[in-house]
């Protein structure tokens, strides 16, 4: 027997993990939408963060609801206002995986 990762998993079986982390990703965007999050990270200290218009605001970056897909691939979710800017270190731009690396871009 063999385990693949669940994001191999969806290149196989595209249904896979359909819809999986939806809800939760919804229940987070309602919840920021009227509460300030707070994010402790290594380089730049504590950022704030909020909901507004559909995408969630940290320290300067600007990011859409990630799908299932992104969370497991650690993919997609920038708004395309920000895609244009430099990249940083980090290759993972879904919120919910790379909530450490995010910077205050200045």
């Amino acid at each position: 027997m063999r385990a693949i990762g669940p994001n191999n998993g969806m290149v196989l079986h595209p249904k896979l993990f359909d819809g999986y982390y939806e809800k939760y990703v919804d229940n987070v965007w309602q919840k920021y939408q009227d509460t300030v999050l707070l994010v402790n990270t290594p380089g730049s200290g504590k950022l704030r963060g909020h909901v507004r218009n559909g995408e969630l605001n940290v320290g300067g970056e600007s990011f859409t609801k990630p799908s299932t897909s992104d969370i497991f691939s650690c993919d997609g979710a920038r708004s395309r206002s920000r895609r244009a800017r430099p990249r940083r270190e980090s290759h993972c731009s879904s919120p919910l995986c790379r909530v450490q690396s995010v910077h205050v871009a200045r």
